[in-house]
């Protein structure tokens, strides 16, 4: 009886360590996907990160041209700020 309760429990522990082998496999794969995942996102807000400081440097350069004019009217020069402001605020 002694020998059968020894295998019985033997079973019971090489069922657990087998499924603590899936389990730890399984968390291994979705690290690796967490991982991937997360360059790919990094990648993309670089490039969406350049795609928009472009255009926000020649916004920015107009809008310091457009405030240094002085044929522009000073309520005018007020609403050229508030672009430039917007745009330094998205540049950062």
């Amino acid at each position: 009886m002694a020998e059968e309760e020894t295998r019985r429990q033997t079973d019971l522990l090489m069922n657990e360590i087998d499924a603590h082998k899936r389990t730890d496999a399984k968390l291994q794969k979705a690290k690796e996907v967490a991982e991937a995942a997360s360059k790919a996102k990094s990648r993309h807000v670089v490039g969406l990160s350049h795609e928009l400081r472009t255009p926000l440097n020649a916004i920015l350069g107009y809008t310091q041209l457009l405030a240094r004019d002085p044929a522009i009217p000073a309520a005018r020069i007020s609403q050229i700020n508030v672009v430039r402001r917007s745009a330094e605020h998205l540049s950062a």
